[in-house]
């Protein structure tokens, strides 16, 4: 196993050695003390002993503990997502709007049609290309990923638009996404709503 000295502890080493052989040599009679240069030793040593103390004075670095903050998920202040779009009744569905948080117990916190981390990124709402912000419900199978529905319901006064970006309902029921479970169960609950697909799929 190899073993790394600092170059000062080595120099250290070097400088001990060679002082354990002077003095085994000074205690020989075949010796001459004139030829050896001891105040060139004294301040080699000197220097050693300096550079170890000055090491060792020196503050040692204090560890950072990093902490990461997750983005916490924040719904708009309003359901009304219209965007100004107006909406035709034709082909209007009947079914139930409730509530689901990312971080609800049998959620991955990633969406089905995207697998986007909703619950990493803290997000509600997505922008669409052609309706602009718009909110995040689950529906059943029967309605394909990346449909528009404008949703009917008493928490707004105008249809809220949805893109559907996640699963796990079934029937023409449709769950939307929200921040906490709080909100879901005090402002959503279980809804009677009508909705209307203006866009079927991407």
């Amino acid at each position: 196993m190899k073993i790394k000295l600092r170059p000062f502890i080595k120099r250290g080493l070097e400088v001990f050695i060679m002082m354990v052989f002077v003095f085994f040599l000074t205690n020989t009679n075949e010796f001459d003390k004139s030829v050896f240069d001891f105040g060139k030793l004294n301040k080699e040593v000197g220097f050693v002993a300096y550079a170890v103390k000055n090491e060792e004075s020196k503050p040692k670095p204090v560890e950072k503990n990093v902490v990461i903050k997750k983005k916490e998920p924040v719904t708009p202040k309003s359901y009304e997502t219209n965007n100004g779009v107006a909406v035709s009744n034709n082909g209007e569905l009947s079914g139930s709007l409730t509530g689901y948080a990312a971080d609800c117990p049998a959620c991955s916190g990633r969406l089905a049609c995207t697998n986007y981390n909703v619950y990493k990124n803290g997000v509600v709402t997505y922008s669409d290309a052609t309706y602009g912000n718009v909110r995040i419900v689950a529906s059943s199978r029967s309605i394909p990923c990346g449909s528009i529905v404008a949703i009917n319901s008493s928490l707004t006064s105008q249809p809220m638009l949805a893109i559907v970006l996640d699963r796990g309902v079934s029937g023409n029921n449709l769950d939307l996404l929200v921040a906490t479970e709080a909100e879901a169960i005090k402002n959503i609950g279980r809804k009677k709503v009508t909705f209307s697909i203006l866009r079927s799929g991407w």
